[in-house]
């Protein structure tokens, strides 16, 4: 059955919602060189509500990043998380951890790039440190809800 329009703005709403929320509680390992952002573990609904999430997780992560220490420019990491959503979205269709990998791949370069400009951190340091903590809230978080959901959903 298809959800109507103000079915999935709601959805949308929902979920800008709670990205924001979980992010600003949690804004001592949201930003900067620790980077888990347990928000992410939203975006395991991507297979079942694909244009919601891909909109609520874009205006979620803006106004969430409204807050940054790292300023305006990181005002610019949302279009590179829609940008591996799609990406991600597309790829599950082939293969669902391929597709979470990809966005993780796609965030975390953005994440590595955006922390030596603001931060003049070395590259050496960062890549070591960011990526597979943005693996946990971009592949290993997301894998986990959509597990679950799929689970609970099937059955």
């Amino acid at each position: 059955m298809a959800r109507s329009l103000s079915e999935r703005v709601a959805i949308m709403g929902i979920y800008a919602a709670l990205y924001v929320a979980a992010t600003e509680v949690l804004a001592p390992i949201s930003f900067l060189i620790f980077n888990i952002r347990v928000a992410d573990a939203l975006r395991g609904l991507l297979l079942f509500f694909p244009t919601e999430v891909i909109i609520g997780n874009f205006v979620g992560h803006f106004v969430a990043n409204l807050f940054s220490p790292l300023g305006v420019i990181d005002l610019a990491s949302p279009i590179f998380s829609t940008l591996g959503l799609i990406v991600a979205w597309k790829l599950s269709k082939i293969d669902v951890p391929l597709g979470y990998a990809a966005h993780w791949l796609i965030l975390s370069t953005w994440l590595v790039y955006l922390l030596h400009q603001t931060l003049g951190l070395d590259y050496m340091i960062l890549i070591p440190t960011i990526y597979p903590q943005v693996m946990v809230s971009d592949l290993l978080l997301p894998m986990l809800v959509y597990d679950l959901l799929k689970i609970r959903w099937k059955g």
